[in-house]
């Protein structure tokens, strides 16, 4: 019997990455252990507990991601892709508006 539960199979992989607190503290350097579509798995030696919140830097090409802190296990720390808020989209044009604009002035 399976008993994983996850939403996305994680694939095993060992790669440098940075998880940065905020609040104008450094990145710590940590290892990527295994990574999904929904979320990752880090190996890291924190001298505080994260927020719930995170940065999880990748590459040397800077690329980030939110990350909601999910378990936190001695060096081990499970974290939960966050969905960027769709870009806002501007609301078509009301039927007066539509009216007021195509009659010539």
């Amino acid at each position: 019997m399976n008993s994983e539960k996850r939403k996305s199979p994680r694939r095993s992989l060992k790669y440098r990455v940075q998880v940065d607190l905020g609040g104008g503290s450094p990145p710590f350097n940590c290892l990527l252990a295994d990574i999904s579509a929904t979320g990752a798995r880090v190996v890291v030696a924190l001298p505080q507990a994260p927020e719930s919140e995170v940065l999880l830097v990748l590459g040397q090409n800077g690329a980030q991601r939110r990350c909601k802190v999910a378990w936190r296990d001695g060096d081990e720390m499970g974290l939960e892709f966050v969905k960027e808020p769709a870009p806002a989209q501007k609301a078509p044009p009301t039927r007066s508006a539509r009216r007021s604009s195509a009659v010539p002035k």
